[in-house]
């Protein structure tokens, strides 16, 4: 199936998780619940040798991550700053306190090494290492959260640089290990150390000195990777954006994630009883309200029934928790057939098959959509319904209709190119009919590009502006 790898994110793959999962534990449950240890002499023995094994690859996987860090200073960042590939800025943005980590993980290996290199079964102690680095290692979440914005300034930089983008492909071909996989290490290395430490005190005796310690390291590691999961999840959730971005020809504008873009709310005063929805970039926008950031749902082939021949092609469908793309398969690439915003589509079961097809209604169309199955055609419009509703919900929130004025004489008119099935305060109407419309105007003055409000069949309302064309004015005979 064409879509994302699961394990690489590739373009051409099916998609799925490239970030090993992180369980959310909530903090009131953050202490590990004792363990279940046998007795026996046997099983105590190879609890002990288990044990050794465990700190032994806690070093290596160690000693291999800071080989990696080395990597991405020595082989990638101070190359690029003594060549001046990139700005100073750029290359901040992209290596974010990547040397404050080296320090921290150099540290740490060191100490774990020596205590593996004395190692003695009965009184070697591992735990206390991780909680003195505990505090250090909260520098993690800064990465974390600069991570998106670090990957997006990586791509700019390589679009509009073939010098740089040259590099990167001339370096990652010598040390086997390309800048963008390097990047994600650190997110990866705290899961790993969880998952280390809690398999570590799973194997050491409750009177062993090692057991408090490791307990206590334990609960401070789950708590950081706690505050990471949120973190983690939107760069996996980014990476196979963008990974879908790529599996589109060239010339198609698909725009899934542009710069780090974000849909913010700008209130206009306390008073106002609307708002202005702006784009803005985040890394100019002081203190913004949140509207909406994008997010991978599910994708698939439906079948599109074509009304007039009653014949079916095949469309594939990337659905996001605002945006819909419909696409035509082009040999191991897409091409771009719609790219429709929830908010302005509506959602019906079919009048000819409500077992297998339902109606999408587009800005652009209304789509008789066949699904393979009863239980997939149910999967696809419960989804869909779910994003259509949240995000119509989110509109209605924040944007209120202006007081609708006493004549609409003045108004323009606007025929319909499509059915639209309205919900709350939209209008409904049929395609080719005449909308009487005049402007959505905030109280900041701001004229809105996206929706009108109007009179149709005598209900006033607002609606999308992209389901309606204005009629070609009449000429004067004079």
């Amino acid at each position: 199936m064409l879509g994302v790898s699961e394990r690489t994110s590739k373009a051409g793959k099916c998609p799925g998780n490239f970030l090993q999962k992180i369980v959310k534990t909530p903090e009131t449950r953050a202490i590990p619940k004792p363990l279940e240890r046998t007795s026996s002499t046997e099983s105590r023995d190879s609890s002990i040798k288990k044990r050794a094994n465990i700190a032994e690859e806690i070093v290596s996987t160690e000693r291999s991550y800071v080989k990696h860090l080395h990597q991405m200073q020595e082989l990638y960042y101070e190359p690029l700053k003594k060549k001046g590939l990139l700005k100073p800025e750029e290359l901040a943005t992209i290596f974010p306190n990547v040397q404050s980590l080296l320090g921290i993980n150099e540290t740490l290996l060191k100490d774990l090494d020596e205590r593996v290199k004395a190692w003695d079964a009965q009184t070697t102690t591992i735990g206390d290492v991780f909680k003195r680095m505990a505090p250090f290692l909260k520098l993690y979440e800064t990465y974390c959260n600069q991570h998106g914005t670090a990957t997006q300034m990586l791509s700019r930089c390589q679009t509009k640089s073939e010098n740089f983008s040259s590099f990167l492909k001339t370096t990652a071909a010598s040390c086997f290990q390309t800048l963008d996989s390097l990047l994600l290490m650190p997110i990866q290395r705290i899961p790993r150390y969880n998952l280390l430490l809690e398999d570590l005190l799973k194997h050491t005796p409750e009177e062993h000195p090692d057991a408090e310690k490791l307990t206590e390291a334990v609960v401070s590691l789950r708590k950081i990777s706690y505050d990471l999961n949120e973190n983690i999840r939107r760069i996996e959730n980014e990476r196979r954006i963008i990974a879908i971005g790529q599996l589109f020809v060239p010339n198609d504008s698909v725009d899934l994630i542009d710069a780090s873009r974000q849909f913010f709310l700008k209130k206009v005063d306390r008073k106002a009883r609307a708002a202005t929805i702006e784009g803005e970039d985040s890394a100019n926008t002081a203190a913004p309200h949140v509207y909406t950031s994008r997010t991978y749902q599910r994708e698939g082939t439906l079948l599109v029934e074509k009304v007039q021949s009653l014949k079916t092609v095949e469309r594939y469908f990337f659905l996001f928790n605002d945006l819909l793309l419909v696409a035509r398969v082009k040999g191991p690439t897409f091409k771009l057939k719609e790219r429709a915003v929830l908010s302005q589509c509506w959602l019906a079961d079919s009048v000819l098959d409500a077992t297998k097809a339902f109606e999408l209604g587009t800005p652009k169309k209304s789509y008789q959509l066949i699904a393979s199955s009863t239980e997939e055609k149910a999967r696809w419009f419960a989804d869909l319904s779910r994003c259509i509703s949240q995000q119509k919900e989110q509109l209605y929130k924040y944007v209120s209709l202006c007081t609708p004025r006493d004549s609409f004489g003045s108004g323009k008119k606007m025929k319909a190119l499509v059915d639209y099935t309205g919900s709350d305060v939209e209008l409904s109407f049929k395609a080719d009919e005449v909308i009487i419309y005049t402007p959505l105007v905030y109280e900041s003055g701001t004229v809105s590009e996206e929706w009108g409000q109007g009179i149709a069949n005598g209900v006033f309302g607002w609606f999308p502006l992209a389901c309606v064309v204005r009629p070609e004015p009449e000429h004067d005979p004079s």
